[in-house]
């Protein structure tokens, strides 16, 4: 309900102020929100704040693909390396997920829970191909890093704001096992290069998981989302490792 009224207050704050401007996007349509001046995009004032209340709801509510999230969007990601890929095709990549340790075991115990629906590519698994780049995707626990063998399949590029619609049928649908995104100089990812992530929408995928410790940087948006938070302590809303934190200071 919050993120509904969140949502039509960002959108009556834009047509207050600008009546001829077209309205946002609706949850489930691909969000193509911008931060002010980027990529050359001059946005006035209202709509700034509208678009940024809006993808200030990609960060709060792109919920950890863990157990322990917010029980009333939570389902199963399938059971992990039950079933062979149904694209066709087999790519194995190594790819990482961080969080904090104890989500990090309990992951290894029962494998991941799917994001809520609205994340920026729907409800999904969300890694990332080096554990650097786990270091700045990871908006919620930290200090553990989950190392997977995925079968990614046919992997199907995206834009930065990828597609909320987006789920493992109509993707298969199109032929494509899994999604990759680079985020380089938009949101949590100005001044990184590269900032890529990969999507599954199914544990199937995954066929192997260990985990381990790590210790790396933590960005500053990081900070200011969890003042006075230890990076490595299990926060309560531990969050995808690849939700971005919109447009923080």
């Amino acid at each position: 309900v919050a993120q509904a009224l969140l949502a039509q207050a960002s959108h009556l704050i834009a047509s207050r102020f600008e009546p001829q401007a077209p309205p946002l996007p609706r949850s489930g349509a691909a969000l193509a929100c911008l931060p002010p001046g980027a990529a050359g995009v001059a946005m006035p004032a209202a709509r700034r704040l509208g678009a940024c209340l809006v993808c200030l709801l990609g960060l709060l509510d792109r919920s950890s693909a863990e157990p322990g999230g917010h029980s009333a969007f939570l389902a199963r990601a399938g059971k992990g390396g039950a079933t062979a890929p149904s694209d066709g095709g087999r790519h194995v990549m190594t790819l990482y997920h961080q969080t904090s340790k104890e989500a990090g075991l309990s992951i290894l115990r029962e494998g991941f829970w799917m994001s809520k629906p609205w994340a920026i590519c729907g409800a999904a698994i969300y890694m990332c191909p080096t554990i650097a780049e786990t270091d700045v995707k990871a908006v919620g626990g930290r200090g553990y890093i989950i190392e997977l063998q995925v079968d990614v399949g046919r992997v199907r590029t995206m834009g930065p704001v990828c597609n909320m619609a987006m789920n493992e049928k109509r993707l298969e649908k199109q032929g494509y096992g899994s999604i990759t995104l680079d985020r380089a100089g938009l949101f949590e990812c100005v001044g990184v290069k590269p900032c890529r992530e990969y999507v599954i929408y199914s544990n199937d995928r995954i066929l192997s998981m260990k985990g381990y410790e790590h210790h790396g940087p933590v960005p500053r948006w990081w900070k200011a989302l969890h003042p006075g938070a230890r990076p490595e302590a299990s926060l309560a809303n531990a969050t995808n490792s690849s939700a971005q934190p919109a447009f923080l200071p």
